[in-house]
């Protein structure tokens, strides 16, 4: 049974989501409804930003929807930032495997991981 799902993507044409080098993009960050508010997406993202870490990236992206206020809630409180809009256009395949298109106006939200001396 799969409760989640993140997946990292490390370089984008987008440099301003993924660069390669110090900026790293987090999407598809999903958690199973009955799994939602137990601390299962929490250790998820923290984990990722460990690995992120260990690896010389310094910033992180993601992109929520702007409806999506627990979501909103959960990335404030560990330390993400509103940065900018973006348009929400974006696919993916669902638990059925059936590709889903969405428009969702999001947020792109941003959290240092490493601070520069």
């Amino acid at each position: 049974c799969i409760i989640g799902q993140l997946f990292v993507q490390l370089e984008c044409s987008r440099c301003e989501l993924a660069d390669g080098k110090q900026r790293a993009y987090i999407y598809a960050f999903r958690i199973q409804p009955p799994y939602r508010q137990t601390g299962v997406g929490t250790r998820m993202l923290c984990r990722a930003e460990d690995d992120l870490r260990m690896r010389g990236y310094r910033f992180i992206t993601l992109n929520v929807a702007k409806d999506n206020l627990l979501a909103q809630r959960l990335y404030r409180r560990l330390g993400y930032r509103i940065v900018a809009h973006e348009a929400g256009e974006w696919c993916y395949q669902d638990h059925n495997g059936v590709w889903q298109q969405l428009h969702q106006p999001a947020w792109r939200m941003e959290k240092t991981l490493v601070e520069t001396a």
